[in-house]
């Protein structure tokens, strides 16, 4: 029993050294052997993590070279406490007397700390590349318990010890002045621009610090990354592209407001005649965001890009058919007299599609109605595959639909002609006399409400007096009715009106928008209104018998009883429909979103 217990193993060594820290023992550091165990942290480490100021000048008086030690993450004690914000301890950690006292071996050895032995502290990377610079402003924004000045310190204290280190990339190519701009940490930016001028600015993806900043809408950071540089870096950087040869100004034209794109064109002009590799300007990401803003400042200043096209032939109007941005081509063809763009609404791609083919193609039904409300795009024109607009519309409703497009694009435009210059899509569909049958319901059902609420105006409940005013005109239930009653008339004579004018503006677009949608909704609430008219007259008429009284109005009450079980039934089938779509539109839009970043 005795031998056992005079067994002493390592981890039984590592247990009471953290004992005693945690205990704060600090007498009895210097008795143990301080070698740092394999794949753990050292006494150091976890000294760091406490945060025990005595505790750690106790471990680096006894063995000052912890401090060159890395755990199994590879970091050393410096990484942990810059990752947490320790400023105390990282100027502790830096900032060692000259002469340091190491007991180690039996005796006592004198260290010299030279700058190149802090410049090689400071620069030691763990397993993932990063500096305990890279830790600071990585986790700056997370504070971990310390303020934002605590961190603001350890930046400080870093940059300041090596100002020649310029920050290399980490495993995922980020330097820290690229982590500081990605999170719009524009104070974290300024301080490492003051206290290391040549830091790098590289980032994953071979972009930049200013291509991380003007992508996340930080403004301010571009004007400290600018105002930093000398004219000929403030080029080069503005001119840096990434891995698909965008520069930041294809990131700027992605934003609302054109000021960060006004401040890269101010040093360097060029930028907006620059393509990637798809031969896409940050003029056409402009029309593809719907950006009218920027839109409008390339057009004023730079008209001549306009000129332009991608790879696939496509110019600016191209892309705002394609991608249905709607502010754009109203702001051109409809809004603006500019000619020179309007001119470009009939130019074709490299497969003769004009922007009116893509729209259509793209299924952007907005953006078809905008082109051909401008007056000028040319409805016959043919793609490079003799296909015209119709011909698209047709395609899609029946992929089998194979007849040479020249034998029934005569039939199908005299039937687009007498649609006002909108594609008669209604006279061709499939469901067309289903459509027609739903329509002639709806106007049956409002011309019976506005009949019968007509009557009722000039059959007033509880008759007239001699004067031929009504009885019971003082009754509030009775004002109620003939208030209702004038709601349902007109909501179901409005119907009946937008029904008949549909007939004259036969266009696809008024159908959907005008012809269906809001006819319907007013000739239900003509109907709850006739309903409740009726109930307020009933109740009016019997002001004498309460009961008798509410007990119709109970009755009538399951009318709308019965409506809200309608709506309950057809809104759940719509709700999971419109989370399929939902889904499936936030899946096209990220797809989007990837293609243009």
């Amino acid at each position: 029993m005795e031998h056992q217990a005079s067994i002493v193993t390592p981890h039984s060594k590592g247990l009471e050294l953290y004992k005693c820290v945690v205990q704060r023992k600090f007498e009895l550091i210097s008795t143990f052997d301080l070698t740092p165990p394999p794949e753990k942290d050292t006494i150091l480490h976890f000294a760091v993590k406490l945060r025990d100021m005595d505790c750690i000048k106790e471990i680096l008086r006894s063995c000052p070279s912890l401090i060159r030690c890395k755990n199994s993450k590879g970091d050393t004690a410096l990484h942990i406490a810059a990752r947490n914000g320790l400023d105390e301890i990282v100027n502790l950690l830096i900032n060692q007397p000259n002469r340091i006292h190491d007991i180690e071996g039996g005796g006592e050895v004198e260290y010299e700390a030279t700058d190149q032995v802090l410049e090689s502290l400071i620069r030691m990377e763990n397993k993932k590349k990063d500096t305990a610079l890279h830790e600071a402003v990585r986790n700056h924004r997370l504070f971990n318990g310390n303020t934002k000045e605590n961190y603001l310190a350890v930046l400080k204290l870093l940059t300041e010890a090596d100002r020649e280190f310029e920050c290399f990339e980490n495993n995922a190519g980020e330097t820290p002045l690229y982590l500081a701009a990605e999170e719009g940490l524009s104070d974290v930016v300024r301080q490492i621009l003051e206290s290391c001028p040549t830091s790098k600015y590289g980032g994953p993806y071979g972009r930049t610090a200013l291509h991380a900043a003007i992508l996340g809408g930080y403004e301010c950071i571009v004007e400290i990354l600018l105002d930093n540089m000398s004219s000929n870096h403030k080029r080069d950087l503005i001119r840096t592209a990434d891995n698909d040869e965008r520069t930041p100004l294809h990131f700027a034209a992605l934003h609302t407001s054109p000021e960060i794109a006004k401040k890269l064109l101010l040093y360097d002009i060029s930028a907006a005649y620059k393509p990637d590799k798809g031969g896409i300007l940050p003029v056409h990401l402009s029309a593809q965001m719907d950006n009218v803003n920027m839109f409008d400042m390339f057009f004023e200043h730079y008209p001549d890009c306009f000129q332009l096209v991608d790879n696939r032939g496509w110019n600016a109007l191209h892309f705002a058919a394609a991608h249905d941005s709607t502010v754009v081509l109203r702001r051109v063809l409809i809004s603006g007299n500019n000619y020179l763009l309007k001119g470009m609404a009939n130019e074709v791609d490299n497969d003769g599609n004009t922007p009116l083919h893509l729209a259509v193609d793209y299924d952007n039904i907005y953006a078809a109605r905008y082109i051909l409300r401008s007056g000028i795009v040319d409805k016959f024109a043919m793609n490079k595959k003799c296909l015209k607009v119709v011909d698209i519309i047709e395609m899609k409703k029946d992929p089998n639909w194979g007849q040479p497009p020249k034998l029934r694009g005569q039939k199908i435009y005299k039937e687009e002609e007498q649609s006002d210059g909108e594609i008669a899509e209604d006279n061709q569909s499939p469901n067309s006399e289903d459509k027609k049958k739903i329509n002639e319901i709806h106007l049956l059902v409002a011309t019976l409400v506005a009949t019968v609420t007509f009557a009722a105006g000039f059959t007033m409940p509880g008759g007239y007096n001699g004067d031929g005013t009504p009885i019971l005109a003082t009754k509030a239930a009775f004002r109620a009715f003939v208030i209702l009653n004038s709601l349902s008339m007109v909501s179901a004579i409005a119907a009946v009106f937008l029904h008949f004018w549909a007939t004259l503006h036969q266009g696809f677009f008024f159908h959907a928008i005008f012809g269906n949608s809001l006819s319907t909704q007013l000739i239900v609430f003509a109907c709850l209104e006739m309903v409740a008219a009726f109930m307020a007259g009933t109740f009016a008429v019997l002001h004498n018998s309460q009961i008798l009284g509410v007990s119709v109005c109970c009755i009538c009450c399951i009318f709308y009883l019965f409506v809200v079980l309608c709506l309950v039934f057809q809104y759940t089938g719509q709700v999971l429909m419109t989370l399929v779509q939902g889904a499936t539109w936030i899946s096209d839009w990220s797809s989007r979103y990837v293609s243009i970043c």
